[in-house]
């Protein structure tokens, strides 16, 4: 079966918050790292992964030319398009990399898997758990500024057209990488991620936004998913919400969650809605 059938993963509202127990800056699925039905929706598959189209490559973040770690597929030369995929919660491995190499040959241009967990990556849920936590919220969004410029400037793509993508963990990501993007993002897409509601942040996003939301998910629930819906037509924003008879996780093949035939169609939404924005049949 094709890989791309089996993809996978700040703030809340107000109430959202105080149920959950964030501070600001905190990704709300932070807060469930250590618990254990959360745990076992993110089993890890050991089978290897083959085949991998690109490389490894480094960004400038804060002057540091080496400050920024990823993954960079392109199937042209200077690409103007370009997916910026985020990994979720284990961190950038060879799946999320397959996942990179799959919306670039979708999208018919490039993609870049960003790392915001920098090397680091997790072999069971207690250590990804642990990694999930010590993100810094102020250093992530500076690697993602610099991943967005290195696509804007020249040094991986000039002047390409942008969009996110991320999963649970890298869920919330991708719609924060497309607020820093401004018109540069022309299309945002959510897996079961914690989206952002702030008004004023919302007031920057330029780009539509699709939310795919696995209606059984306990943590990215209805209440959150309404209230999502609710920031964003208050901030005259765009968004479509496709909703599957699933679980949190249900893209990721080695999940118990995983459901191929809603897998496989998710995987073709989200590539259909990139491409109407950044053009390609």
């Amino acid at each position: 079966m094709d890989l791309a059938t089996h993809l996978t993963f700040a703030l809340v509202l107000t109430l959202g918050l105080a149920s959950c127990g964030c501070g600001p800056g905190k990704d709300a699925l932070t807060a469930h790292s250590n618990d254990a039905d959360f745990h076992a929706a993110h089993t890890l598959s050991n089978e290897p992964v083959t085949g991998l189209k690109g490389e490894d490559v480094q960004f400038e973040v804060n002057g540091d030319p080496k400050g920024g770690k990823g993954y960079w597929v392109a199937t042209e030369e200077d690409p103007d398009k370009v997916v910026i995929v985020i990994h979720e919660w284990w961190g950038l491995n060879d799946y999320v990399r397959k996942v990179a190499d799959e919306y670039a040959a979708a999208v018919g241009g490039a993609a870049l898997a960003v790392d915001l967990y920098e090397g680091k990556v997790a072999t069971d849920a207690a250590q990804a758990g642990e990694y999930m936590r010590a993100v810094d919220t102020a250093r992530a969004t500076k690697v993602l500024q610099g991943a967005i410029s290195a696509l804007e400037n020249g040094k991986l793509a000039s002047g390409a057209k942008l969009a996110t993508v991320g999963f649970c963990f890298g869920g919330g990501w991708s719609h924060r990488a497309a607020i820093l993007g401004g018109d540069s993002v022309k299309a945002c897409v959510i897996f079961y991620g914690q989206p952002e509601t702030d008004p004023a942040e919302l007031a920057k996003l330029k780009a539509p936004v699709l939310m795919v939301w696995p209606t059984q998910d306990k943590w990215i629930n209805k209440a959150m998913v309404d209230g999502f819906r609710s920031a964003m037509e208050k901030a005259g924003k765009s968004l479509r919400v496709e909703a599957y008879d699933a679980d949190h996780a249900f893209s990721n093949p080695s999940s118990t969650a995983y459901n191929s035939e809603d897998a496989k169609d998710a995987f073709a939404k989200a590539t259909g809605f990139m491409k109407s924005s950044l053009g390609g049949a």
